[in-house]
């Protein structure tokens, strides 16, 4: 699932959505440099799918710190198996 697709699916105004993807791109961007099976060719579209609903979700409880939605994705994903 593309972040876009997700965030059709939820009303959030321009800034929120134009902050929300950017948390995503470097988030992914992060993942991709550091390597492992979460960012391989059979496990990519999952782990941006978790990713990108974990941004989402966040924003959804107001947050709104693009480097604490960053971290927040990446220590949840750290967290799973």
């Amino acid at each position: 699932m593309q972040m876009t697709s997700l965030l059709e699916q939820v009303h959030f105004d321009y800034d929120t959505t134009r902050l929300l993807t950017e948390a995503f791109d470097e988030a992914w961007e992060i993942m991709k440099v550091a390597g492992g099976p979460l960012v391989g060719e059979d496990q990519a579209p999952s782990t941006r799918t978790l990713l990108a609903k974990h941004i989402v979700d966040n924003a959804l409880q107001g947050e709104r710190d693009l480097d604490r939605l960053i971290d927040g994705a990446l220590d949840f994903l750290a967290g799973s198996p």
